[in-house]
């Protein structure tokens, strides 16, 4: 069985399509007015109608292009948005967010106002203006309680509350203070963060570091 060529997008004449990232051969015709790099089999692209849906390799539409807006698959998941929505009340409302899994099947309902994508194993929702984190199943598991976050990295995400920034674990325990007056995602063990117009890196236990 011949192995499955590693796709790129490419740009022509402001269509997007696929080309082999080893020969340069066009494998997808050009036709999307958006083109994503694949993830889970699956490419996010939108079409002359500016709604979101799915390709797998050979170019053809696996979930339609029904959504108003779409990330691409991580872990499995992917979020997407409709207008036709419920808010966390079970009431009427438009431009709500979910998640769908690679068959299109909706697995977390439309609840959410914003959410992020997936990272070890939890998405960031905003619920009533305040941030949270959800789990596969759709549980909130860190509540909505902060101004701001980042999605988890390294194990720690990065979150804000009365403009201070800090970060919390995977339970919601906060690891390193909010003290900070800004911060960014863990990434090699460490994260750079900003006091009195400062910046300088720490370590995952507060420490400060060199960079």
């Amino acid at each position: 069985m011949p192995a499955i060529p590693e796709l790129i997008p490419f740009d022509e004449n402001g269509m997007w399509g696929y080309k082999d990232a080893n020969t340069g051969k066009v494998v997808i015709e050009p036709d999307f007015r958006e083109a994503h790099p694949f993830s889970f089999g699956l490419a996010l692209v939108s079409g002359f109608s500016l709604q979101d849906g799915f390709i797998n390799t050979l170019g053809e539409v696996i979930i339609p292009m029904i959504y108003d807006n779409a990330s691409p698959f991580t872990e499995g998941l992917a979020a997407v948005k409709t207008e036709n929505g419920y808010d966390e009340n079970g009431n009427y409302s438009k431009g709500y967010w979910g998640f769908i899994d690679v068959e299109g099947n909706v697995v977390i309902p439309f609840n959410f106002k914003m959410v992020s994508s997936f990272s070890q194993g939890l998405a960031a929702v905003k619920i009533d203006g305040m941030w949270g984190f959800i789990d596969k199943s759709g549980k909130e598991v860190i509540s909505t309680r902060y101004d701001a976050v980042n999605s988890f990295s390294e194990g720690l995400a990065c979150v804000s509350d009365f403009d201070k920034y800090g970060y919390i674990d995977k339970s919601g325990a906060t690891i390193i203070p909010l003290k900070y007056d800004f911060g960014q995602s863990f990434k090699n063990g460490k994260a750079k963060v900003q006091i009195n117009y400062k910046s300088f890196y720490i370590n995952k236990k507060g420490e400060r570091i060199k960079k």
